[in-house]
C-alpha cells in the first residue's frame, strides 16, 4: 500500500505551517498528500474557487519559505466534500484506503484533535496514525 497522508483543512483558516510540516513528512516518507476539505451543501462556484485559491496560497508559501521554487516529487490528491466536515471526512475514510498518517491540529475549533480521535475510533483507525 502506498504511503498516504491526509491533510484535513478549512480554506478560511491559516494552514500554512501545517501544510509545510505535512509536505516535509511527505518528502521523507515518499507519501501522497490528500488535501481534504468540505464546503457547504449548496456551494456556488465561488466557494470552489476559494478552496483552490487557498491551496495556491499554501503552495506559494511552501515554495517561497522551504523549497526555493524547485520541483518536488510529492503527489497530491484534492478532495472536496460537501456539508459537515466531520461527516464528509468520515464518508471519505469509509470509502477509501486508509491513509498512513493523518495530520491533525486543524485550526478550525470545531474540528480539533479530540473530535478527530473520536472519528478515528468510530472507524477503527488507530490513534497512533495522528501526527500532531
Amino acid at each position: 500500500m502506498k504511503n498516504r497522508i491526509l491533510f484535513p483543512f478549512f480554506y478560511q483558516s491559516d494552514n500554512r505551517q501545517r501544510y509545510v510540516e505535512t509536505l516535509e513528512i511527505a518528502k521523507k516518507t515518499n507519501a501522497e498528500v490528500v488535501l481534504f476539505t468540505s464546503i457547504s451543501e449548496d456551494a456556488k462556484e465561488e466557494e470552489f474557487d476559494n478552496v483552490y485559491l487557498h491551496l495556491l496560497e499554501l503552495n506559494g508559501f511552501y515554495q517561497t519559505t522551504q523549497n526555493d521554487w524547485r520541483t518536488n516529487n510529492i503527489q497530491f490528491k484534492r478532495v472536496i466534500g460537501k456539508g459537515d466536515m466531520s461527516m464528509s471526512l468520515q464518508s471519505y475514510l469509509e470509502k477509501s484506503d486508509n491513509p498512513t498518517k493523518i495530520v491533525a491540529r486543524p485550526s478550525y475549533p470545531k474540528f480539533n484533535t479530540p473530535v478527530l480521535k473520536k472519528l478515528l475510533e468510530k472507524l477503527s483507525i488507530p490513534p497512533n496514525m495522528i501526527v500532531n
